[in-house]
C-alpha cells in the first residue's frame, strides 16, 4: 500500500501549524531536544507505511484551537474526497469528542461527519446528523436540508423528501416547486403501479399546484386519464403537452396512439400525427416515429403527404448532406415521389441516430431512453 498523499499533507499541515502559530515554541519548552514530541515517530510510521498510526499520533499530539480545528477539517475533507472515508470519519469523530470544541466548530465538524456517513452509505447516521443541524444550526441549515434531500432521493423516500421541502425549503422558490412536482409525480407512479388510481389523482392534484405546465405532470395526467377510461380528458392533456413542451412531444406518442385507437378512431389519430410531422418544432425522432405510425395506420400515401407538407429547403439540404445523392422532384410521378419520401424519411432517421438519443446537460450522461432524473448525477429535467 502506497503512502497516501493525504497523510503527507496531514503532517505538513500539522508541522506548519506548529511552526507558525507558536505551538512549536510551546512544545520546544516542554522538549529539550527542540523537536515536537512524537513528530519523528510519526514520520517513522509514514516511512514504514503505517498511515493510520500516523494519523492517531498527530491527533493526539496537536493541541486543540481554532487553527488546528481548521487543519483537521481540511484533512478530513481531503480524505473523503479521495475516497478514504473511514479515515475522514475517524478525524471528524475525534474532533466532535473534544470537550473544548466551540459550538460553531462542533456544528462544522458534525456537517462533515454527516457527509462522511453519507458517502460511506451509512444513511441512517447521516440523516440523524443532518436533522440535528437543521434544528440547531442556522448557519448549516441549508446545506443540511440539501443533504437530507439527496439522501431521501437516493433511497426513493419521496414522502420524507416532501416533508423536508414543506418544512424547511423557501416557499414559492422555483427549485422548491420543481422538486415538489417531481416528488408528487414519483408518489403517483408508485400508486399507479399499485392500482391506486384515486391516490394517484390526489398526488397529481398536488403536483399541479406546483408545476401546472411541466412536461412530467402533463404526461402523468395523460396516463392517469387513459387508465381511468377518460379518453377525451387524456387527449386534452396530450394537447397541452404538445403545445407547451415541444421537446417532450415524442414521450406522448404511445399514449396518443392508444387514446385515438381506443376512443376516436385511426383517422383522427393520423390527422394528429400529420400535424406533429408538419410542425417545425417537432424533433427528428418524433418525425421518424410519427411517419412509421402513419404508415402503419393509414398507409404510405398518407405518410408521403405529411412529409411532403413539411419538406423545406433545409430538409433538402439535410438529405443531400446525409445521403450524398440528388433528389428527384416530387412532381415527376408516383415512383419518384415514393423515392423522395423514402430518402427524406431515411435522412430524418439518420439525423435522429446522429443525435444519439438523450444526454444530460449537467454531467454528460447519455441514454437511449428518457429519464426525468439523470441516473448519472441525479439532476432533474437535465436530459435533452
Amino acid at each position: 500500500m502506497e503512502i497516501s498523499l493525504a497523510v503527507w499533507v496531514l503532517f505538513a499541515l500539522g508541522l506548519g501549524w506548529l511552526m507558525g502559530s507558536g505551538g512549536f515554541r510551546r512544545l520546544v519548552r516542554r522538549n529539550s531536544k527542540g523537536m515536537p514530541p512524537g513528530y519523528a515517530e510519526g514520520l517513522n510510521f509514514l516511512l514504514n507505511k503505517q498511515p493510520d498510526r500516523a494519523i492517531d499520533l498527530l491527533i493526539s499530539m496537536v493541541e486543540m484551537d481554532s487553527e488546528t480545528v481548521e487543519t483537521h477539517l481540511a484533512l478530513g475533507t481531503l480524505f473523503r474526497n479521495q475516497g478514504e472515508v473511514e479515515r475522514a470519519i475517524r478525524i471528524h469523530e475525534n474532533l466532535i469528542a473534544r470537550p473544548a470544541l466551540k459550538r460553531g466548530e462542533r456544528f462544522q465538524a458534525l456537517m462533515n461527519l454527516g457527509l462522511d456517513y453519507q458517502q460511506a452509505g451509512l444513511n441512517d447516521r447521516a440523516v440523524e446528523i443532518f436533522e440535528q443541524l437543521v434544528d440547531e444550526s442556522s448557519n448549516h441549515r441549508q446545506p443540511a436540508v440539501d443533504s437530507l434531500l439527496e439522501v431521501y432521493q437516493h433511497e426513493k423516500e419521496w414522502q420524507k423528501a416532501l416533508v423536508v421541502l414543506q418544512r424547511w425549503a423557501r416557499s414559492g422558490d422555483e427549485r422548491t416547486k420543481r422538486l415538489s412536482g417531481h416528488f408528487y409525480c414519483e408518489i403517483a407512479e408508485l400508486q399507479i403501479a399499485a392500482n391506486d388510481l384515486r391516490g394517484a389523482t390526489r398526488s397529481l392534484r398536488h403536483a399541479g399546484t406546483q408545476v401546472p405546465y411541466s412536461p412530467r405532470y402533463l404526461w402523468m395526467q395523460t396516463r392517469l386519464a387513459r387508465l381511468r377510461g377518460k379518453t377525451r380528458a387524456a387527449l386534452r392533456w396530450i394537447n397541452l403537452l404538445i403545445d407547451n413542451c415541444p421537446r417532450h412531444r415524442e414521450l406522448v406518442l404511445e399514449e396518443l396512439e392508444r387514446c385515438y385507437l381506443d376512443g376516436s378512431g385511426p383517422r383522427q389519430f393520423a390527422e394528429k400525427l400529420e400535424q406533429l410531422v408538419t410542425d417545425p418544432q417537432s424533433p427528428p425522432l418524433l418525425v421518424c416515429q410519427a411517419l412509421e405510425t402513419i404508415e402503419r395506420v393509414s398507409g404510405r400515401e398518407a405518410a408521403i403527404t405529411a412529409l411532403g407538407d413539411r419538406a423545406t429547403e433545409d430538409d433538402l439540404a439535410l438529405v443531400i448532406r446525409l445521403k450524398q445523392s440528388l433528389l428527384l422532384a416530387a412532381d415527376k410521378g408516383a415512383e419518384e415521389e415514393v423515392n423522395f419520401y423514402l430518402l427524406l424519411r431515411e435522412a430524418y432517421q439518420s439525423l435522429a441516430e446522429q443525435l444519439g438519443g438523450y444526454h444530460c446537460t449537467h454531467c454528460g450522461f447519455e441514454a437511449r431512453e428518457y429519464f426525468w432524473r439523470c441516473p448519472g448525477c441525479g439532476e432533474w429535467d437535465s436530459l435533452s
